[in-house]
């Protein structure tokens, strides 16, 4: 077993437990790939280090708004773990290894691109949690929205380390930007300036 088997094993059982608590068991199911690291990469695919079919009461924790709270904490328990999920469809969820899969032993240490990439997740991930910190809440589909308007949201993707936002919490950023130069926002893109 490798070390990220034996962490999805951990996840796994904590998740069981979660799941238990709150009563969403029943309507879910493990299953756990025989040999996740033993695909090709080379296009990009991940390793799944553990899949969770689901419906019912669980399904509902992924797709209804009323459940941001309970969504929140099984987030935070997949990601405490170094683990990250994403739908293979609208049923059932992979767990990916937050780092990827693991470098071979050859390779020798991280590239400078590498270590800027794991930078930048870094800085991401903290700004999220400061967001989340702030009071933002989860908005059901893996992002977060600000607590006063659901519509100002935004989402981060650990693939690319890119920061996704809403169309009205780009608008906001924009306002924020040309209220710092002392100008417009009509026009202007995201970084503040004109297209």
């Amino acid at each position: 077993m490798t070390p990220n088997q034996k962490r999805a094993t951990e996840l796994r059982q904590h998740l069981e437990k979660w799941l238990k608590a709150h009563k969403l068991l029943k309507d879910g199911v493990f299953d756990t790939p025989e040999d996740p690291e033993a695909i090709d990469t080379s296009q990009g695919a991940k390793p799944t280090y553990l899949v969770l079919r689901f419906d019912g009461s669980l399904y509902d924790l992924f797709y209804e708004r009323e459940n941001d709270k309970v969504r929140a904490e099984f987030d935070r328990i997949v990601a405490d773990h170094g683990f990250w999920y994403d739908f293979y469809d609208s049923t059932t969820l992979d767990f990916m290894d937050a780092e990827g899969p693991p470098a071979p032993e050859d390779e020798g240490p991280p590239t400078p691109e590498q270590e800027a990439f794991l930078r930048k997740r870094r800085e991401d991930e903290a700004f999220l949690d400061d967001l989340a910190q702030s009071g933002w809440k989860s908005d059901g589909s893996g992002g977060l929205c600000d607590p006063n308007d659901p519509d100002v949201s935004m989402w981060y993707n650990p693939l690319t380390s890119e920061l996704l936002l809403s169309p009205k919490c780009a608008e906001r950023v924009r306002a924020g930007i040309a209220k710092a130069q002392g100008g417009p926002t009509a026009g202007m893109s995201i970084d503040g300036t004109p297209p």
